[in-house]
């Protein structure tokens, strides 16, 4: 994800060594330029160019031209990948100017063996390169030369674990970039300083490095650097959790990026931003950010962005509920990993190949001085060897991939399988308890009205029938009565209403709306806090029961601001809108974290998720601590 630019030695040339030699070969030179230049848009050309530049140096005898020539072709080779046939070129270009004295281009051919060596893996190898292209640097004063070689040998030491020296190697880079005093210098010794702060999480001292990077940039109008620099700047600030920082870096970065027509780096900075709002919990927009890093770097064949991408959306979509959405971008993810083991098991045959055939090359110049070409059975013997190793590798490579993904294949089903039982059996689960909740309180409902509502109703009759016998001289004693009476109607009354609130039969008896204005009647008419309802489009009425788990919904999320969210103002709303009826409760209470609240809640959200899912509907939430909450039902019609 850090992005960085290591600039490759061999494009400083030297060209005070290049007019001291011009008078020797002119048109030689003209094709070392040209060869040079088409390295940026045609590889191959630019490797048949420096095969020409070699011969016909050998012709005059031009050893300078050979070594430029050797270097051209070894440049080449290690930018396509085939570093055993570079370190072939690059060691004859380093002995021809160790030979000729020429300890500048002797210094810049170490640093590309030492390169070539780290890449291969032969890390001692590639130390002493370096340290040689150090040492004759250092030599001959040549200050550029060192600033690289060692921000070269620094980036080899920290990736393998070897920090202090790494460190002080970055330092010194920084130093003399510093007492060079030339532009350009000092923003790139800065910025290799500034990502090794960021690796290594001292995140103070990587903004104060970066932004010298930056400003350094920003003098010398270097567009594509300046937005490298925000890019890392903006990494320190997710690290940081200052996120807002962090999002207007990669955007500042991303419009940069875009203005150059740089798909790759787009695509990266979707990605940055896309993973920002992860990190804060805003997956729905790490949803639609991550998915056009990945629709960019599928158009430019990019399998590590595709891959980064696959693996965040997963974890996106996982985290939103959508497990379907989650397996299939995994799915996609272990594609991409088996494709990515295919490509390096070709490239490893394509190198054998090429290392053979380059060998081939270096025998037929090796034929053209010496007049020789008994060699040419030899040859055809390693070309029958070679394709006979390259179906062997191609058979085995093949065999393993296809092993590996169908174990990787069949574990993922079986994952699969395990959670999609795990979700029915707690669906399963929630929706006895609530089936449980509602029969309780139907029992007691009819309890109340049945029987406790009988009692009531006799017990009045009988004050009653006593008030007619009492004789009117005792007046205070049938005041003392009717108002007992009165106490007795009342009571009734209220059995009434709680029976019908607990078995529904408010929503059964009034309807929906009806029963949601009643409820927010009586909320706002204790003076504590508003409550304001509104409905669009209910005319006609829903299943009883999908009316019933509404009401019971609108009750808990109603219960839920009074008890917990200290609210002051509370919002229901009930639309039809085509085919589909939404259901808005908002409350400006203090508002809630939505992943841990889930995680963490009992009978609260949850039991409002499991009610949406009885009757067809989906929930949303979205609530910020400090912003209030806002829960949206959707339900379908066909359920409704």
């Amino acid at each position: 994800m850090i992005k960085g630019r290591i600039p490759f030695l061999f494009i400083v040339l030297c060209f005070h060594q290049v007019l001291c030699f011009a008078s020797d070969s002119a048109s030689i030179m003209d094709k070392v330029y040209s060869a040079y230049e088409m390295q940026e848009t045609d590889l191959d050309q630019a490797l048949k160019l420096g095969h020409e530049i070699i011969l016909e140096s050998e012709d005059i005898g031009f050893k300078r031209g050979v070594a430029y020539g050797c270097l051209r072709v070894g440049d080449v080779l290690s930018v396509k990948g085939y570093f055993d046939s570079a370190l072939t070129y690059t060691q004859r270009a380093y002995a021809i100017r160790v030979d000729l004295k020429d300890e500048a281009g002797a210094s810049n051919a170490a640093s590309i063996l030492g390169r070539i060596f780290y890449t291969k893996g032969e890390i001692d190898t590639a130390t002493m390169w370096y340290l040689d292209a150090i040492r004759m640097a250092e030599k001959i004063n040549d200050t550029v030369q060192r600033i690289y070689a060692n921000i070269d040998l620094a980036d080899m030491q920290y990736e393998h674990q070897i920090k202090d020296s790494a460190l002080r190697r970055y330092e010194s880079a920084y130093e003399l970039a510093i007492h060079y005093g030339r532009d350009g210098f000092v923003p790139f010794a800065s910025g290799a300083l500034g990502r090794y702060y960021l690796n290594e999480e001292h995140y103070d001292s990587a903004l104060t490095y970066l932004n010298k990077s930056y400003d350094g940039y920003v003098i010398l109008g270097n567009v594509e650097e300046i937005a490298i620099a925000q890019n890392n700047i903006a990494l320190c600030y997710v690290s940081l959790e200052q996120f807002e920082k962090a999002l207007s870096n990669f955007e500042q970065a991303l419009a940069k990026y875009v203005s150059l027509g740089l798909e790759d780096d787009v695509a990266l900075a979707y990605y940055n931003i896309g993973f920002t709002h992860y990190q804060q919990g805003n997956h729905d927009s790490a949803v639609f950010y991550v998915e056009k890093a990945v629709k960019i770097a599928e158009h430019i064949s990019n399998i590590e962005r595709q891959l980064w991408g696959h693996k965040l959306l997963s974890s996106s979509y996982a985290s939103l509920g959508d497990y379907q959405e989650a397996y299939e971008h995994r799915l996609s993810y272990s594609t991409l990993s088996d494709s990515i083991l295919d490509a390096q098991k070709l490239t490893s045959i394509a190198e054998m190949q090429i290392k053979y055939e380059t060998e081939k090359k270096v025998q037929e110049i090796e034929l053209l001085n010496a007049k020789n070409k008994t060699e040419q059975t030899q040859k055809w013997l390693f070309l029958a060897l070679g394709a006979l190793a390259l179906l062997a590798l191609f058979v085995l490579g093949f065999y393993y991939v296809q092993r590996g993904k169908t174990a990787r294949k069949n574990a993922l089903i079986a994952d699969q399988k395990i959670q999609t039982l795990i979700d029915e059996q707690e669906i399963k689960t929630y929706n006895a308890m609530l089936e449980g909740q509602e029969e309780e309180r139907i029992r007691i409902s009819a309890d109340l009205h049945d029987r406790l509502g009988s009692m009531l109703s006799t017990i009045k009759l009988m004050f009653s029938a006593l008030g007619e016998k009492i004789d009117k001289a005792q007046e205070e004693n049938k005041k003392q009565l009717d108002k007992a009476n009165h106490l007795i109607d009342h009571a009734c009354d209220e059995v009434r209403r709680i029976s019908h609130n607990l078995g529904t039969g408010m929503v059964a008896s009034f309807g929906l709306v009806k029963s949601l204005e009643e409820l927010c009647e009586s909320i706002d008419q204790t003076g504590k806090l508003k409550c304001t309802f509104a409905s669009h489009n209910m005319t006609e009425a829903l299943q009883l029961n999908t009316e019933i788990e509404i009401y019971r919904i609108v009750q808990e999320a109603v219960n839920n601001a009074i008890k917990h969210a200290n609210a002051q103002r509370i919002e229901v709303q009930i639309n039809r809108i085509e085919d589909e009826v939404n259901v808005h409760i908002t409350d400006d209470g203090k508002g809630f974290n939505v992943n841990e609240k889930l995680q963490s809640d009992g009978m609260g959200l949850l039991s409002i998720q499991k009610r949406a899912e009885k009757i067809g509907g989906q929930l949303h939430i979205d609530s910020f601590v400090g912003r209030g909450t806002t829960l949206i039902i959707e339900i379908p019609m066909a359920q409704a």
